[in-house]
């Protein structure tokens, strides 16, 4: 996991959410509706994990930690699900010997909100204050 800054992560997104806006619309979801959001977050240490937890709790968001080795999609659909030609996937890093802790943030709202620069640099802020990466968003299709 290497760290970037506010924005570089908005870049990212920038990039990378009008492709799963896309593909949610295709698949009949009204992206101006707002559902269950669960965004991922990854922290290399437990501390930083913790007070990131904290403060995704005071944003509104229902906020679990899930063991990276068990971690399971379900029936969603997130940006790993529709952009193969990613290079900053987890996976993808060289170090694949590295320990991270997973965050599951869920917050009621639309995807057009999730996608917004807006929202993007608050998430981008949180994860720069606490060195996390932003895996991204996704939401469950059977909503």
């Amino acid at each position: 996991m290497q760290s970037q800054t506010v924005e570089e992560i908005v870049n990212d997104k920038k990039q990378s959410n009008p492709t799963l806006l896309k593909e949610l619309a295709k698949r009949g979801i009204d992206n101006s509706k707002p559902r269950d959001i669960d965004h991922t977050l990854l922290a290399l240490s437990e501390s930083d994990e913790i007070a990131a937890c904290d403060e995704l709790e005071k944003m509104g968001f229902s906020v679990k930690t899930v063991d990276a080795e068990d971690e399971d999609d379900g029936e969603g659909l997130g940006l790993g699900d529709v952009d193969d030609d990613s290079d900053d996937e987890l996976d993808d890093d060289d170090d694949d010997d590295e320990d991270y802790f997973v965050i599951e943030a869920t917050i009621y709202q639309s995807p057009e909100e999730a996608a917004s620069e807006e929202f993007v640099t608050k998430i981008a802020t949180l994860c720069v204050k606490h060195n996390l990466e932003y895996d991204g968003w996704g939401t469950s299709l059977d909503q």
